[in-house]
């Protein structure tokens, strides 16, 4: 069992999402993936009508480790009830998320939705993707959610190495 941590010592990780790296399944194009994962207010984002399944896929500008999530929703009857979250799996769609183990699966009730949701912090240690299924809400013909927010911890002091010239070794 790991040690109680004060959640105060961990940081909002949205600055830490590529807003290219977001990529939502079966979402109602009339929403954009910017409404729930960058903004917070009144934006939401919704699934297609008539099939309340979403794929949310998301990419770090570097690895985080990820302790909790706070998920926000307005309407009870079409928040999500059912997800599953995957750990660097890369091209996780429909068709292969159902033959995928998730690292860890949630039931969520409105405790969920009033507080955080906590991930279980060993098995989210070195996140460079996160994948998202929505598989389930409380019955409504499409899924919305408004905020999707991660807490967790950068790697300070790592370097992008890419931007790294050679040093002369005679000057």
């Amino acid at each position: 069992m790991e040690p109680q941590q004060e959640k105060s010592q961990f940081e909002d990780l949205t600055g830490n999402i590529e807003k290219t790296g977001v990529e939502i399944l079966n979402m109602d194009p009339k929403f954009s993936a910017e409404n729930c994962i960058f903004n917070r207010g009144p934006l939401f984002i919704r699934s297609e009508k008539g099939d309340p399944q979403l794929l949310i896929n998301i990419s770090f500008t570097g690895p985080v480790k990820i302790h909790h999530m706070q998920i926000r929703a307005r309407d009870t009857a079409s928040r999500p009830t059912s997800i599953k979250v995957y750990v660097n799996q890369l091209g996780i769609d429909f068709s292969s998320v159902e033959d995928s183990e998730p690292t860890q699966e949630f039931e969520l009730d409105n405790s969920d939705y009033e507080g955080v949701t906590n991930f279980k912090y060993v098995k989210f240690q070195h996140v460079k993707t996160l994948t998202i299924f929505v598989e389930e809400n409380n019955g409504a013909e499409f899924t919305s959610i408004q905020d999707l927010i991660f807490y967790g911890q950068t790697f300070h002091g790592q370097q992008d190495m890419k931007g790294l010239k050679p040093v002369d070794e005679e000057g």
